[in-house]
């Protein structure tokens, strides 16, 4: 049988950032390129922080590597410079796939390899957690940008960039639990959330929120279905979600323009998993486009 990509690419030792700088010929791993210290605290390091960050987003290890060798600008410009001595490195000194493809390059590891793990419809771009930036005129697809998420970035150093909220534009609910008389409609929910692939999820109902807190055991990241107009923002809730063990809500679909609920579908797209929260009946009419499985739940008892 062929050896897996995964097995060409790395050795039997668990994949981390100091095993990717390991590659970077005469670049000597320094304590200060991967820790951070935090005083009376201690020291918070990035390996910790990519494990746990690559567990979340459920990536194998060439993934991981793949990862690990686009953060190293972000961690230290000094390794970000030895990346870029590989293969010309994008705007800002941005790693590229080719020089990922460089650095990652054991007998039987190709560019392409490196190129279909940035594919659009795998794990690291449709979790938000790299985007490729747009191509200069004249220059090949291998020598784009790789831009690591701006929320990623901030985990792996340990320092706030954005606030979480986005402005009041991600909106986070916590988890919760429905009264006893509705564990069907909460066991069905959970059966559908946890499903992969098929039509969005569809939870009709002014406690249609609660009841996916409630049938997920999580909390929420929610965002309005207008915003998902914005490709970086939808981009980040996705990235949110996975890296809080949240589920992402689609909400507010109220009041959508038509133009808005012909594209809602590409735009959900961007927002995988996605569960679409409906107050009631009267918000249908913006999901006209959108092909779901619905879920209507009776409304709580308040004491």
């Amino acid at each position: 049988m062929a050896e897996s990509r995964d097995e060409r690419a790395l050795t039997s030792e668990p994949v981390t950032i100091a095993a990717v700088v390991a590659r970077l010929a005469g670049v000597e791993l320094l304590r200060e390129d991967l820790e951070l210290r935090l005083g009376a605290e201690g020291v918070a390091r990035p390996e910790q922080r990519f494990v746990h960050a690559a567990d979340r987003l459920a990536l194998d290890d060439f993934e991981r590597a793949v990862l690990a060798a686009v953060a190293l600008r972000e961690l230290s410009p000094r390794l970000g410079a030895a990346l870029g001595r590989l293969a010309p490195a994008g705007p800002g000194g941005a790693a590229t796939p080719r020089a990922v493809a460089r650095l990652l390059a054991p007998p039987g590891v190709s560019l392409a390899d490196v190129l279909f793990a940035l594919a659009p419809g795998e794990r690291l771009r449709c979790h938000g957690a790299v985007r490729l930036s747009p191509a200069p005129d004249g220059s090949a697809l291998p020598d784009r940008s790789v831009v690591l998420a701006g929320r990623l970035t901030a985990l792996l150093l340990g320092a706030a960039i954005d606030g979480p909220a986005r402005g009041g534009r991600l909106r986070r609910v916590a988890p919760a639990s429905l009264p006893f008389e509705h564990t069907g409609v909460v066991e069905r929910i959970a059966g559908l959330i946890e499903q992969d692939g098929g039509p969005p999820l569809a939870v009709l109902g002014p406690d249609a929120a609660l009841a996916v807190a409630g049938a997920a055991g999580r909390g929420l990241v929610c965002v309005a279905g207008a915003e998902l107009a914005d490709p970086y923002l939808a981009r980040d809730a996705v990235l949110a979600a996975a890296l809080e063990e949240r589920v992402l809500v689609v909400d507010r679909l109220a009041g959508l323009e038509a133009a808005d609920r012909e594209l809602l579908p590409a735009r959900l797209a961007r927002a995988r998993g996605a569960v679409l929260c409906l107050d009631g009946p009267s918000e249908l009419t913006a999901l006209e486009h959108v092909r779901t499985t619905a879920v209507a739940v009776p409304r709580v008892a308040r004491a």
